[in-house]
Order: C-alpha cells, then structure tokens, then sequence
C-alpha cells in the first residue's frame, strides 16, 4: 500500500495531461486494472481525473470495468 508516497509537486501537473486519445494516467491506470494503491494514489494527486474523458466519452471508471476492445463489441450491436 503506497501511504506516504507523494508526487513531486513539479511533476504532479503531468498527472493533468492526455495522450493522443485522450486518456490520463488514470485511464491507463483503471484500463490496465493496476494495483489498487496506484490508482489511489493517482486520485489523491490528481482528483479532477476522476471525471475526465478519453476519445470515446469514457471515464476511467468506466475503462476499468469493460476493455475497450469490448466497448467496439457492443456499439456493433447496436
């Protein structure tokens, strides 16, 4: 469990940004279901991530509880 750890405050503002598709270090994160103390941690520095969206409209929440090669899977369908 990461308790004490703490980013850097100089590079904490890297937490803010997004990759080509859109997706912070939380999306990767969430996606990659990475270790609990990791996404915490990535909350606790950076909360806003919580609510950003990647390409596709989803949160991080929402790219951890279904890959996104699923997501293709049912737009398909409908």
């Amino acid at each position: 469990m990461i308790t004490k750890a703490k980013l850097d405050p100089r590079k904490k503002c890297l937490l803010a940004f997004a990759n080509y598709g859109g997706k912070t270090a939380l999306h990767h994160a969430a996606y990659h279901h990475s270790n609990p103390a990791v996404l915490e941690l990535l909350i606790r520095e950076h909360p806003l991530a919580l609510s950003a969206t990647n390409e596709f409209g989803d949160t991080p929440l929402q790219c951890a509880i279904l890959p996104q090669d699923m997501w293709s899977e049912i737009l398909s369908f409908m």
